[in-house]
């Protein structure tokens, strides 16, 4: 993150991030089940998707730890950080349920965002924000505002818009092909 602006619009998709990781954790297997039992590995599986659930929990440690960083250094108000679930002294992620303590939280720091920027030590921190943000936008590249036009395409790789469409079915069936693997 280059200044404070996009810090602030990186804090305000961070909460539609988390719903749609969460929306993404749905059955991936039967796992337990009343039938016959069904082992993965060493073990029954829990029938959900791990890495949604995982991909929440980083987004929202990075506000977690972004808003006890800087309370802790006194650039910023201090407030409960509630909503969040601990292990001792360490944040896991999210609660299960109630988002209202985290977007308190996601609201703090957007009202105070030039002073988080500014907050000494924390550039090596936003930079980790960014390789979770990344990571998140991978699981949903529809979303992603990096999309090429179809004109910039053509120019970008030489080839006409028949040939794009084409490789991009292809791309489309693979994915389908080795969903289940």
């Amino acid at each position: 993150m280059h200044d404070a602006q996009e810090l602030d619009q990186h804090l305000k998709e961070t909460e539609w991030f988390i719903e749609q990781h969460r929306a993404q954790a749905v059955a991936t297997n039967t796992g337990y089940s009343d039938e016959e039992p069904v082992f993965n590995g060493f073990g029954p599986k829990s029938p959900c998707n791990d890495n949604a659930i995982d991909m929440a929990d980083e987004e929202a440690v990075a506000v977690e730890y972004l808003a006890r960083y800087c309370i802790s250094r006194g650039s910023i108000p201090a407030i409960p950080l509630k909503g969040f679930w601990w292990s001792k002294t360490r944040c896991l992620g999210l609660k299960s349920g109630d988002l209202s303590g985290f977007r308190k939280v996601v609201g703090h720091l957007r009202r105070h965002v030039d002073a988080v920027f500014a907050t000494e030590g924390i550039a090596e921190h936003l930079e980790l924000m960014d390789g979770v943000r990344l990571y998140s936008k991978r699981m949903f590249p529809n979303e992603d505002t990096d999309w090429l036009t179809m004109e910039e395409a053509k120019e970008f790789t030489g080839k006409g818009q028949a040939t794009i469409y084409e490789w991009l079915k292809a791309v489309a069936f693979l994915r389908l092909m080795t969903a289940g693997d």
